[in-house]
């Protein structure tokens, strides 16, 4: 039979529930002492007639009679196994403090405790997001007068150089024209005229030169940078839309070139 202590929940088993009837059903807590009435616990057995007794023999004079008290036998309990180690709960007494001096109760902070190391972390981070962002946004509209500008000021904050842009797809080559050096009969120059047709001002760009013979194949190549080729004085940009020449001198490879490709970098 399994039953539990009103007192501190303590679980126990006793063999055989009639035992409970030697002792009208009470049993005591091996954890907190308290005596208490099992329910429904088997009801005491009735007693029996017993025969008479003989009344006991008269004390004689200067003996005293001390009664003898029979302790009620107890059954035998046996704790449940899952509250052998079970400390004994305590009793909480909420704080009412407040309510007897007549001020309410402090507010309790439930907020959760960040340490000053994840917060300069977490801070650093979004901060490194954001400037990110900004950079990549720029990087997009690099080309809009606006963000140009803005870029513009930032670099000139923090001590940077802002880079020119740059589109050698939107030169167009409009005219070209191979002659030959009466001096140097082995060298041919090649003059370009090209137009920027970008929406902003740009820097001369790279130009390469590829001259094929009838099979496809490369018989001369040559590739320079605005640097090799501008005169000295020339401006370095060319505006939207303005015309600029190019002037090349490469090595002659004879009858076997039959053809060229001109592309800018």
């Amino acid at each position: 039979m399994k039953f539990a202590c009103p007192g501190c929940g303590a679980r126990y088993e006793i063999e055989g529930p009639e035992r409970l009837a030697e002792s009208a059903g009470q049993v005591q807590c091996y954890r907190c002492n308290q005596v208490f009435v099992v329910p429904d616990a088997p009801p005491p057995a009735p007693v029996a007639d017993q025969p008479e007794t003989p009344a006991p023999e008269t004390p004689d004079a200067g003996e005293t009679s001390v009664p003898v008290r029979r302790p009620t036998k107890k059954p035998r309990l046996r704790i449940h196994k899952e509250d052998r180690h079970s400390p004994r709960p305590l009793p909480h007494w909420p704080d009412c403090s407040h309510l007897l001096s007549g001020e309410p109760p402090a507010p309790v902070n439930t907020s959760p405790r960040h340490s000053p190391l994840a917060t300069l972390l977490w801070t650093l981070g979004i901060m490194a997001l954001m400037v990110a962002l900004a950079g990549q946004a720029l990087w997009h509209f690099r080309a809009d007068p606006r963000a140009r500008s803005i870029a513009g000021s930032v670099c000139a904050q923090i001590g940077c150089e802002l880079p020119p842009l740059r589109q050698p797809k939107a030169f167009r080559l409009t005219e070209r024209v191979f002659t030959r050096i009466p001096d140097a009969p082995d060298i041919l120059v090649m003059r370009l005229r090209l137009a920027n047709t970008a929406a902003f001002a740009q820097p001369y760009p790279g130009v390469e030169l590829v001259l094929y013979d009838g099979l496809q194949a490369v018989v001369g190549k040559t590739r320079v940078v605005a640097a090799d080729y501008l005169p000295a004085g020339t401006p370095d940009h060319l505006e939207p839309g303005e015309l600029g020449e190019v002037e090349l001198n490469v090595l002659d490879p004879g009858q076997a070139a039959t053809g060229f490709e001109v592309d800018f970098f």
